[in-house]
């Protein structure tokens, strides 16, 4: 296979995890299609990160370019990169994991013969490191695209996806800087995107990982505690997007939406009727909003 053009940037940011980047750099050089870009933006790092990406560049075997920016957070290192970025797909690898030998030719192929201005992108499987299975135990359904919400919400799909944007896409839909915190859902700019693309499904695995003790999924009490604006944000957006399931459905996940909305706005200290469109919703649920954050986002 041979494209004349440079077409995807697989995007790593980081923070203090040097030792991790060699597994990942690894799978890179054994991809079957070479032609990529790798953007890492490191978010204010204290270890080695330089040292070890200056390391790999001055093996010459891929495209690196190496950022540094202050700490500000995964999603502010992510805007970073999609500012940053010169082709025309956006792949987020994070540095603990890595990719699968024919990732990228998977991923080239797919877009090549698919790509569409109605697309933003790729939805693809993530694995299992041991076992090379899917994580969640599930395939995802035989349909050509949809998007993220309704494959989880509609379909019922319970595993991890690797996910690959389209860079202008992106670049419309940056992921907001929140005064004093550092964290906002992925899930979060996902949605909102979806409100306007579907995604091209390739029922393949491409991505390889495991949760590391300090990693987000693992630290999920910890990460809502500490980010209530954002996760507020979050929850707004849920019940935004409930509009898009069955009747039953929709006021369910609307309800839970706007208890959990009222709860991070309490614990952030920001107005509930802000950019609410809910008022009579969030009125009525405003007593169970206060339990929940009485009872879920308390301190220990």
């Amino acid at each position: 296979m041979s494209y004349q053009k440079t077409t995807i940037t697989v995007f790593t940011p980081t923070y203090n995890r040097a030792d991790l980047l060699y597994n990942l750099y690894s799978s890179l050089k054994l991809q079957t299609y070479k032609n990529f870009d790798w953007l890492i933006v490191d978010d204010g790092s204290t270890d080695k990160t330089r040292d070890v990406v200056e390391s790999f560049k001055k093996e010459n075997i891929l495209n690196i370019t190496y950022i540094k920016t202050k700490n500000k957070g995964k999603m502010q290192a992510i805007n970073t990169g999609v500012n940053n970025c010169k082709t025309d797909l956006f792949f987020i690898v994070d540095s603990d994991d890595y990719i699968t030998e024919s990732a990228i030719e998977k991923l080239i192929t797919s877009w090549t013969q698919e790509k569409s201005e109605n697309l933003s992108g790729i939805i693809a499987m993530r694995g299992n490191v041991k076992t090379y299975t899917p994580i969640g135990g599930t395939m995802l359904p035989e349909i050509k695209t949809e998007t993220l919400y309704n494959l989880y919400n509609k379909y019922s799909y319970k595993g991890d996806l690797a996910v690959v944007y389209r860079t202008d896409v992106l670049k419309k839909f940056p992921f907001p800087y929140i005064e004093g915190e550092k964290f906002i859902s992925e899930a979060y700019i996902w949605m909102k995107i979806d409100e306007h693309y579907k995604m091209l499904i390739l029922r393949d695995i491409i991505y390889l990982c495991e949760y590391l003790d300090d990693g987000y999924t693992t630290n999920a009490k910890k990460l809502m505690l500490n980010n209530p604006k954002g996760y507020r944000l979050y929850y707004l957006q849920h019940a935004r997007m409930s509009q898009y399931l069955s009747r039953g459905l929709k006021i369910k996940r609307k309800i839970i939406s706007i208890i959990k909305y009222i709860g991070f706005s309490i614990k952030a200290k920001e107005p509930i009727f802000r950019n609410n469109p809910y008022k009579i919703l969030t009125i009525c649920l405003y007593p169970i909003g206060i339990a929940y954050r009485s009872i879920k986002l308390h301190e220990r």
